[in-house]
């Protein structure tokens, strides 16, 4: 699968600011989050925001996490095995299409903590950096 490696991605966390933000600069808002029906607000956008779960925690990891049976470090270390097992070139030639389709300037990838430190999007942004897949570094916004 093709897909066009200087597509733009950035990160953020989902808010209503974060979202109307993107939109107005043009980025298509995919959000990463394993149940979205949690987020009343998303359904005020007329944006048509895609929802990518695959790029998600599973429902599993994530219960075990909250559920305190992992710490975070553990929690971040599973999840990143998880991604090992994703084909990250159908993934991005997806996310290519989309913003050919939409004349888009890229995506943003939200995810639910607003601490980024402490929220899955950014290992998933340090493997997408190292991977030589993209030539522009994903950045947080």
């Amino acid at each position: 699968m093709k897909y066009n490696k200087k597509l733009k991605i950035y990160t953020s966390s989902a808010s209503p600011e974060n979202i109307s933000s993107a939109i107005e600069k043009n980025l298509i808002p995919i959000f990463i989050i394993e149940n979205m029906s949690k987020i009343g607000y998303l359904s005020k956008y007329d944006c048509g925001p895609a929802h990518c779960q695959i790029l998600a925690p599973s429902p599993r990891l994530l219960w075990e996490y909250r559920s305190g049976k992992i710490d975070f470090d553990t929690y971040i270390k599973k999840y990143v095995i998880d991604l090992a097992q994703l084909n990250f070139t159908k993934i991005l030639s997806r996310l290519s299409s989309m913003v050919k389709i939409f004349n888009a300037s890229g995506v943003v990838l939200f995810g639910y903590d607003p601490d980024y430190n402490k929220c899955y999007r950014k290992p998933l942004a340090e493997i997408l950096n190292m991977s030589g897949l993209l030539e522009n570094e994903i950045e947080e916004i």
